[in-house]
């Protein structure tokens, strides 16, 4: 049941269907838009995010890019009035 890769036969199979988190009907009931891949959703869960820099990207809505990005820890302590805005990860370019 193994291949040249070595991955058991179930595991091979799961890599070619699409990943659905448990929740992501919960997920999605919460959008605002969505074009393509990209979904707009209603600022619930306040996230901190390590990276190892900031750099502007024309890719990006926002204008920026982060290099190395790791969700750190759901911060359940904030709401989405606390988070930091573009302007100030703006001020991290300098």
């Amino acid at each position: 049941a193994r291949r040249k890769n070595g991955l058991p036969r179930h595991h091979r199979q799961s890599l070619h269907r699409p990943h659905r988190p448990r929740n992501y009907d919960e997920f999605l009931s919460t959008a605002l838009s969505q074009t393509g891949n990209r979904i707009e959703v209603e600022p619930l869960v306040v996230l901190e995010i390590a990276f190892d820099s900031i750099r502007e990207s024309p890719r990006h809505p926002s204008g920026l890019a982060l290099r190395f990005p790791r969700i750190t820890r759901i911060r359940r302590d904030k709401s989405a009035a606390d988070i930091d805005s573009i302007a100030t990860a703006r001020k991290l370019l300098a």
